[in-house]
């Protein structure tokens, strides 16, 4: 006899899961050494912290799992009936608050919800200062006494840092806005990857996801140059899908130009680039699907020149 876990026994896994995993980062918030500082002053308060993180904690739970029913029930609609037409504004209605407020959650809570300043970006920005003039085209140095001496760093990535710094500044704000602006942008390339993938409403589930989930609010504080790769893939996939459906040129040119600035950002981009070329290979059947490709490769090259 094998056993099997029920859909109700997921559920209540992945919401003890979550309620588990809610409770240890408010009791980080309130410190372990107070929660269990059982004084004859400081019982009531310690008291009333636990039974404000345990209540916390359910309601995280009790949220997980019901969250996971609709994602759940959702995949199960959108595999057995036939795609609903789609509402614009009960779409906009659900989406923009989410958007919203998930970019909301990027630039608040800094001091209380870190990671913080990347190594990295000190590097990025060092050809901004001093009297320098970084050109559009090539490559920098990536930082003097850097042990890989090697490691170039592209100008259009300088250029676009340069960008920030015209806007929020050079200081602690422009660092920050390094990376929290493709963070924000990352969002709605979210959504719309998930809508072009599963649909709208495994969209509005996703998208939910995006604005709340940790990781990819700390990502998009840590001011690495990954966070701008993880921008441009999204939107490349997220228009790939959109030209594989529609045949639209616009947006295979759209994908390839996000692959071909990808290469520009983390050192990792060549393999993203490498799966995407792996993925036209394979869809490039016929005449229009060729051209598509063509189409993506010669903005990718274009938008790749530079370096």
């Amino acid at each position: 006899m094998h056993a099997t876990l029920t859909a109700r026994m997921v559920r209540v896994l992945f919401g003890g899961f979550t309620a588990v995993q809610t409770f240890f980062w408010l009791a980080r918030v309130d410190r372990f050494e107070v929660l269990f500082w059982w004084t004859g002053e400081m019982w009531l308060y310690v008291l009333l912290l636990w039974i404000k993180d345990l209540a916390l904690a359910a309601a995280a739970g009790f949220l997980a799992a019901r969250l996971l029913a609709l994602v759940t029930n959702a995949v199960a609609r959108e595999e057995s009936e036939p795609p609903a037409a789609p509402r614009p504004l009960a779409e906009a209605a659900w989406a923009l608050p989410v958007l919203v407020l998930g970019v909301a959650l990027r630039w608040s809570f800094r001091s209380s919800n870190p990671p913080g300043l990347w190594v990295d970006t000190v590097y990025v920005a060092r050809p901004l200062f001093g009297d320098g003039v970084v050109p559009f085209w090539g490559a920098s140095a990536y930082g003097e006494s850097f042990p890989a001496r090697d490691e170039v760093l592209s100008n259009v990535y300088v250029t676009f840092v340069r960008a920030v710094f015209a806007v929020f500044g050079s200081g602690e704000t422009g660092l920050f806005a390094v990376s929290a602006l493709p963070g924000c942008v990352a969002l709605p390339a979210f959504w719309w990857l998930a809508r072009e993938a599963f649909g709208p409403r495994t969209a509005g589930v996703a998208v939910l996801l995006g604005a709340l989930v940790g990781w990819p609010i700390l990502l998009a504080r840590w001011t690495a140059t990954v966070v701008l790769l993880l921008a441009l893939v999204l939107l490349a996939a997220a228009a790939t899908l959109r030209a594989r459906r529609t045949g639209s040129f616009a947006f295979a040119t759209l994908a390839g130009a996000c692959v071909g600035l990808s290469l520009h950002t983390y050192a990792a981009a060549g393999a993203v680039a490498a799966a995407f070329v792996a993925f036209a290979l394979l869809e490039a059947r016929d005449t229009r699907t060729r051209r598509l490709a063509l189409a993506a490769a010669a903005a990718a090259l274009l938008a790749f020149a530079p370096l």
